[in-house]
């Protein structure tokens, strides 16, 4: 059997088929492996949980939007970055015990396994990521995306079938099922997604994430602003339930770190977003060194650093990139409200999330609706 090294593994390349599995086995690890694009990686996750949100049939802001453009390019992201938050990937590459190709083998495996699997096992990974509204979505999507797409090759495929049954086996033929049991590589192929590189190597690693981003960025920016603008700031809870990013959802980033932490790490971003520059009484000037390498800022020095920049990177959800306008007023807030104390340094943030969970809720909630009629306006 021949095979070729890639990533310091012997990829196998025995028949066509098992050469385009291998290949995108390959596009997948290098996701995991390349410099390029790590950054991006909790962005574009981050843009997923929005999607979620939105794609939610009782949310106050709708989102009728699908991913037709494209449809094999945003099955593929959601395939990298929900495999890699659901099975923990990044870290396993930097766990002890194991050498780097131990780890690149194991992983490798593992992602040929999903691939080979029916696609709907990856609805079921968004689901333990409690993206249950995008689950949904893809259950609709991904069958009508093959079935009414001009991109799919899924109606000459069945042409192939009809063309090579007996009359009974055509009488016997399960279309849904067929569908239904379909490995998430097949699906892939059927939509004209091969693994191929579609940008340049400065750029993100899917191409489809930051379209989306600027999408949302057109929608949603100026009337989440323009309803900051009119919302009384007073307090914490006042400030929290306004943020872009839900209170909930800051308090599962930064592990117990201080509330600087959390908001530095879900909304620091290249422009269009900004990088938050962290005033005291929020980081200390003795907090300073421990602040800046909690977030993964400057330069990977040593292996230590690389770890938590790896170890982290999903967590920066470069939240700044869709709402670039919405967080200058939200970073203006923060240097202006008073009795901002529970976000200072050493901060009780969290215990206030916790304790204020109903009061939080129901100000996001009232705050959303002000979003909504500023859309309104806006249109």
């Amino acid at each position: 059997m021949a095979v070729r090294v890639v990533y310091g593994l012997a990829m196998p390349t025995v028949g066509r088929e098992d050469q385009e599995l291998e290949l995108l086995v390959e596009r997948f690890l290098g996701y995991l492996t390349e410099g390029r694009g790590d950054l991006a990686r909790g962005r574009h996750l981050h843009l997923l949980r929005a999607l979620d949100a939105l794609w939610d049939p009782d949310a106050v802001i709708d989102l009728p939007y699908r991913p037709t453009r494209n449809p094999g390019a945003f099955l593929a992201m959601t395939f990298d970055l929900a495999g890699d938050a659901c099975h923990g990937y990044s870290l396993l590459l930097d766990g002890g015990g194991s050498t780097t190709r131990e780890q690149l083998s194991g992983i490798a495996a593992h992602v040929r396994a999903r691939l080979l699997a029916p696609w709907p096992r990856h609805v079921a990974e968004l689901r333990r990521l409690d993206m249950h509204h995008l689950g949904a979505m893809l259950e609709g999507f991904v069958p009508d995306v093959l079935e009414r797409s001009p991109l799919s090759r899924l109606p000459t495929e069945l042409a192939r079938l009809a063309g090579r049954m007996t009359a009974r086996q055509a009488s016997l033929f399960d279309r849904r099922a067929y569908l239904v049991g379909l490995p998430f590589a097949r699906v892939l192929d059927l939509l004209g997604w091969h693994g191929e590189r579609a940008a340049p190597s400065g750029r993100e690693q899917h191409p489809t994430g930051g379209d989306l981003r600027s999408l949302l960025r057109r929608r949603l920016d100026a009337p989440w602003a323009a309803a900051l603008r009119l919302a009384p700031a007073v307090g914490p809870v006042a400030v929290l339930a306004t943020m872009p990013t839900a209170p909930e959802r800051l308090t599962e980033v930064g592990g117990e770190g201080d509330f600087a932490v959390s908001y530095a790490l879900s909304s620091d971003a290249p422009a269009p977003g900004r990088r938050w520059p962290a005033p005291a009484p929020y980081v200390t000037d003795d907090g300073r060194d421990e602040f800046e390498y909690l977030t993964g800022r400057g330069t990977a020095d040593d292996a230590a650093d690389r770890a938590i920049r790896r170890e982290i990177r999903l967590e920066r959800a470069g939240a700044s990139l869709m709402f670039p306008e919405s967080y200058a007023r939200v970073d203006a807030l923060l240097e202006t409200t008073p009795g901002l104390e529970p976000l200072h340094a050493g901060g009780s943030w969290r215990e206030l999330v916790k304790a204020r969970a109903e009061e939080l809720a129901a100000a996001r909630l009232e705050f959303t609706h002000r979003v909504v009629e500023q859309m309104a306006v806006a249109t």
